[in-house]
């Protein structure tokens, strides 16, 4: 991520469309072997989170994204046991999984460093997701796991990071 300048964050949404964010208060920044994570305060947005400067979730509409995404595939099953989330690492998608009385969600995310950010920065996202002893936290590629797995699952969520929006507009 390019360093900020005066507390302005700014996203290249597509070319020729860029999104400015004014950082009121960096609460976390670093890099984990994957990507740069920031967490902080946006002005009207709130608590937010970025993955290599591109914004994967704030407050302000978190739920909204997460609750869409989540229970139109559980009003559709009749009755779901398995989940598999693929993604999701800061814990509000297993929240919404969870609402429901699931045997077992599996979460695979590539980055355990944004699971631990998002349960000390954003706790009030996941809820206690990722404590609840219905969920399975694996830490390995999603591509690979989905690969590999002789697991069946009812339900299948996908909560990757905008990357794939990018490539499919360069």
């Amino acid at each position: 991520m390019k360093k900020l300048e005066n507390n302005i964050i700014l996203e290249e949404f597509v070319p020729g469309i860029k999104i400015q964010y004014f950082l009121k208060n960096k609460i976390y920044e670093g890099e984990s072997d994957y990507q740069h994570i920031l967490v902080g305060e946006i002005e009207g947005l709130g608590k937010s989170i970025f993955l290599n400067g591109i914004l994967q979730s704030a407050q302000i509409d978190e739920y909204v994204y997460h609750e869409i995404l989540v229970h139109p595939a559980f009003y559709l099953h009749k009755n779901p046991e398995n989940v598999l989330i693929l993604g999701g690492g800061e814990g509000a998608t297993l929240r919404e999984v969870l609402k429901h009385p699931v045997k077992k969600a599996v979460m695979v995310d590539i980055d355990p460093q944004v699971v631990e950010i998002s349960k000390k920065f954003l706790p009030e996202w996941s809820c206690g997701s990722f404590s609840d002893k219905r969920t399975e936290l694996v830490f390995e590629d999603a591509r690979k796991f989905v690969e590999d797995c002789n697991e069946k699952f009812d339900i299948i969520i996908s909560d990757l990071n905008r990357l794939l929006f990018r490539i499919a507009y360069p």
